[in-house]
């Protein structure tokens, strides 16, 4: 084998190898409930179950949504105020929020959401909310699914707060000090407090990731393509 042919080999493998690193997304912080909440809330209704995971004994945090006595949980709302999932997204690079999601209701679809503040709850007065443009459509009783919503300030809008109040803070700057992060059920995605909703629901694997931008992707690409003629040379 020529030399030069065994540089354009070594080539490719280089550029293949790059572009696959460079489409993966890096996970920051992940629940998949093996060992309890991962400080997700409100801990009532959820609670862990493996009846009907995504596999045999695979736990998931499972919610009887309106069913239980109150009002707590006539809402499909999670939130988790704990450090992996607040403080500075921009940091941190999280522009994107995964999870496994499944709908047992008999009557009500999932209009499902994600809501950002640097308020904690929408009842506090103070802060700004922003809630994804988008919803991932869960029919009534639908198999587990995969819901994905991009953090950035084209995928999600301002919304008020509990009083109706709607936050003056860019995007930028709610994303700089998150202390707020919920995963609800919204049809028209007004609030951050989501609509009533009737049935049982599972989450599982919720993440957030870290996924390159294209600009990163073509940088990647175009360093690799700069080393062609370096090869070719020898």
């Amino acid at each position: 084998m020529s030399s030069k042919l065994l540089h354009l080999k070594v080539i490719f493998i280089l550029l293949s190898a790059s572009l696959q690193l460079a489409g993966q997304t890096s996970p920051l912080a992940i629940s998949q409930f093996t060992n309890g909440f991962d400080g997700w809330q409100p801990d009532n209704p959820w609670h862990l179950s493996s009846q009907d995971g995504m596999q045999a004994g695979d736990s998931y945090l499972r919610m009887p949504v309106g069913i239980n006595p109150g009002n707590k949980g006539s809402k499909l709302i999670a939130f988790n105020p704990s450090e992996d999932w607040t403080g500075n997204f921009i940091a941190k690079g999280v522009n994107q929020l995964e999870l496994n999601f499944v709908n047992w209701s008999e009557s009500d679809p999932a209009y499902l959401r994600i809501a950002l503040s640097n308020a904690a709850s929408p009842q506090q007065s103070f802060g700004t909310w922003w809630v994804s443009n988008d919803f991932v459509f869960f029919p009534p009783e639908s198999g587990w699914g995969v819901a994905s919503f991009s953090i950035d300030a084209n995928s999600m809008h301002r919304v008020g707060n509990l009083g109706g109040t709607i936050g003056l803070d860019t995007f930028e700057d709610t994303l700089s000090n998150i202390n707020g992060l919920r995963i609800l059920s919204s049809t028209l995605g007004f609030a951050a407090i989501g609509d009533e909703f009737y049935g049982v629901v599972g989450m599982d694997n919720i993440q957030l990731v870290s996924v390159p931008e294209p600009s990163q992707i073509a940088l990647i690409i175009g360093l690799m393509i700069g080393l062609i003629p370096l090869f070719l040379e020898h």
